[in-house]
């Protein structure tokens, strides 16, 4: 549960501006009730204040005795037995799976990217679509043209 609003948190950004402290926004996605619509505001919002810094968290974890633990048993995500025979970090899924959380944001990334400017963009968005090997070759050519700049 957020004990803070959208409003609260454009107040706490511009105010972060205005002492000359460079905000950060962590976000994790995934929490009962979030759909798409929800996400894409969330990415609005941040493309709106404009983090210094921002990362996203495709999913939450399930912790014992807390209000998503006894949601998640409810809904059958998990069971007392699995969650004490198992090593396993759970993670809740009951609107979207792990992977259209991980989906979720990669479009957080790209969208945030945008605030950085094109080449930040570029290179969210290379890592996300381009093997590693050819990622180099690309990182190569940009130094290369980097140069003469």
């Amino acid at each position: 549960k957020k004990a803070f609003t959208v409003k609260d948190t454009r107040k706490a950004f511009r105010l972060c501006r205005e002492a000359s402290i460079k905000p950060n926004a962590y976000l994790m996605i995934g929490s009962p009730g979030e759909t798409r619509k929800t996400i894409k505001e969330t990415i609005q919002l941040m493309r709106e204040i404009q983090p210094d810094v921002g990362s996203v968290n495709p999913g939450i974890w399930i912790l014992p005795d807390t209000e998503l633990h006894r949601i998640s048993e409810k809904i059958g995500l998990i069971s007392e037995e699995k969650w004490l025979s198992s090593d396993d970090t759970f993670i809740y899924t009951g609107e979207h799976s792990i992977n259209k959380l991980k989906s979720f944001a990669r479009q957080f990334d790209r969208g945030m990217a945008i605030n950085q400017g094109f080449s930040s963009y570029l290179r969210v968005v290379l890592h996300q679509f381009v093997p590693e090997k050819y990622l180099k070759i690309i990182r190569s050519f940009y130094h290369f043209i980097k140069k003469f700049n």
